[in-house]
């Protein structure tokens, strides 16, 4: 073959991906005989186990979230009873009550996964130029900083959306997810984004504080669920 090994490598990866994302989308089993996906439920854990690959395999994780958070699970504005009922989620057929806690979690996994793919400098970095008489560079200027906010606010767009999908999904199993991943990306914002914010804060502060205004739906929403458990 004339392509080289990694785009080689990457083309069989987008073909898994998208094979992983035709059997979700389907809207009927293998089974002829059968109208639509009531009348034969797939497993969970094959549900499960197919959007793994579409996410592991994808040629741009982040469209996939932002497909996700941002245009598919809006669409959801009605809370579900049935565990097994199809949830109308054009992307997804096969995403309903059981299902989403599985979804979801890699949803945030690919989210928490992006995030940390921006190469955040580690607060250390920014503590040895803080020092008092300190003469090192910062390991980001002002300008660079400010672009790095203004991306991490893509992202968490698709934070708040994923979590938000707890108040049309009632599902304690959901909740839990939700917590359990969120503590992760909030970990890497307090760890990583806030001593950058703290050093550049005069040159950017409304990028800063628009950012931070951007997590409060989700944290509010989180503080609740916490409350409950």
């Amino acid at each position: 073959s004339d392509a080289s090994p990694p785009q080689e490598l990457l083309d069989r990866k987008g073909r898994i991906a998208d094979l992983a994302s035709s059997c979700l989308q389907r809207d009927r089993s293998d089974d002829r005989g059968f109208e639509t996906w009531k009348d034969k439920k797939p497993l969970p854990k094959l549900v499960k186990t197919l959007f793994d690959v579409q996410a592991a395999y994808h040629t741009s994780p982040r469209e996939l979230l932002k497909q996700w958070a941002c245009e598919w699970l809006p669409e959801l504005d009605e809370p579900s009873v049935d565990d097994d009922e199809p949830m109308q989620l054009d992307g997804c057929p096969l995403f309903n009550k059981t299902s989403a806690p599985h979804v979801i979690s890699t949803l945030f996994s690919t989210l928490t996964e992006e995030a940390k793919a921006l190469k955040l400098p580690t607060p250390d970095a920014w503590k040895r130029c803080d020092k008092k008489g300190s003469d090192s560079d910062p390991p980001l200027e002002a300008d660079e900083a400010s672009d790095l906010i203004t991306e991490l606010k893509d992202l968490s767009e698709a934070f708040v959306m994923l979590v938000k999908s707890t108040t049309v999904i009632s599902s304690t199993s959901l909740n839990k997810t939700c917590i359990t991943h969120s503590a992760r990306f909030i970990n890497l914002i307090n760890k990583k984004v806030l001593p950058m914010m703290v050093f550049h804060f005069k040159s950017f502060n409304q990028v800063a504080c628009a950012f931070l205004k951007s997590l409060q739906p989700a944290t509010r929403l989180l503080q609740v669920h916490c409350s409950l458990v």
